[in-house]
């Protein structure tokens, strides 16, 4: 039994070694991936501080693009005011001549319109005169052709007489007829 133990104790020790320096690799192992994870903690930090710095600095340009956008954003505003105004007399100016150009027209249509207000007035009055003369002229024959009926001893017909305003009677009698 003493053998048994003796064997069994010297096969433990090289186990018992072997377990030592597989602990021993074991914490070696440990170690080194401890320093892996402080150098990869280390990188990593570092990584994220370089990213860090280039996220500020993007945030830093982009503020001075918007302010160079709200800038050349009111110089364009400022420009197109300025082109308006700028065009402002020539608007202006062509609106006036324009104005000037419907008080010409205007004056012109009244004008002519007045003119042919007259015109009609005038053509209504020479309307009037040339029926008012056409009468006359008719009044003017029936006389002469009772003269000449008279003159030739021709008595004139009662239909005549009643139908013809025109004629008067010149005698001393009284017909009724004026």
């Amino acid at each position: 039994h003493s053998c048994v133990s003796a064997a069994f104790k010297k096969r433990q020790r090289p186990e018992a070694s072997l377990e030592a320096a597989f602990d021993m690799q074991k914490s070696e192992l440990m170690v080194r991936e401890m320093e892996v994870e402080r150098l990869a903690d280390n990188t990593v930090k570092k990584e994220l501080l370089k990213v860090h710095l280039e996220v500020e600095k993007l945030r830093a340009e982009n503020q001075e693009l918007t302010i160079k956008l709200q800038k050349l954003t009111e110089q364009v505003k400022a420009d197109k005011r300025s082109e308006v105004n700028q065009s402002f007399p020539e608007l202006r100016a062509e609106l006036e001549e324009l104005q000037k150009e419907y008080r010409y027209i205007r004056s012109e249509f009244e004008h002519n319109r007045d003119i042919n207000t007259k015109q009609a007035e005038q053509m209504k009055t020479m309307e009037m005169s040339l029926i008012a003369m056409t009468e006359q002229v008719e009044k003017l024959r029936a006389e002469m052709q009772n003269a000449d009926m008279r003159a030739q001893g021709k008595p004139l017909g009662l239909a005549k007489l009643i139908n013809d305003k025109s004629w008067y009677c010149y005698c001393s009698c009284s017909h009724g007829i004026p």
